[in-house]
């Protein structure tokens, strides 16, 4: 999780966390392949469950810490995969790529209905689709300003707060 603060030409990084969404196994999915399939839905929905109380307690907390600091949240924004639909649970099930598709869309659902229950307005933005900011704003060094780890994951994160920031959802 990325906020970002300040005018849009020169944002600076005002919160980083890394926030954990999984009580369970990681891999929901990977890990209900081997149960039946009535099993597999059951425990898939208690993991999803899980994923959200968590989500929703990650997204309270640093909306709680960015306004203590007197920010306020002009809305939030979740990395999305590329779209492609993971198909039903029987499908998911048998395609290991499947697998880590229903993993991703997962996670991203449960992090935008986080936000949505915490009554922020969450948009879904497409990772390929992302558009580098501005010049100026690209020759800030945000992860260097907040120090490691700064990676890919963040360094899109940030990107996607810039397009809040700047109006462009």
């Amino acid at each position: 999780m990325v906020a970002l603060g300040g005018p849009t030409e020169a944002p600076s990084v005002i919160l980083r966390r890394h926030v954990v969404i999984a009580s369970g196994p990681k891999q929901p999915y990977h890990a209900a392949a081997s149960l039946p399939l009535s099993d597999a839905g059951v425990f898939i929905k208690r993991c999803a469950d899980s994923a959200l109380t968590l989500a929703v307690n990650a997204v309270q907390a640093a909306v709680a810490e960015l306004e203590g600091m007197g920010y306020e949240i002009a809305g939030t924004g979740v990395l999305m995969g590329s779209g492609r639909q993971a198909g039903d649970l029987a499908q998911i099930l048998s395609s290991h790529p499947l697998l880590h598709t229903a993993e991703g869309q997962l996670y991203r659902n449960v992090l935008q209905q986080a936000c949505e229950a915490c009554g922020l307005v969450c948009a879904g933005m497409v990772e390929k689709e992302l558009k580098d900011p501005p010049p100026e704003c690209r020759s800030l060094d945000w992860g260097k300003a907040v120090g490691p780890p700064w990676g890919r994951d963040q360094k899109l994160a940030a990107i996607a707060a810039w397009h809040i920031l700047a109006g462009n959802r």
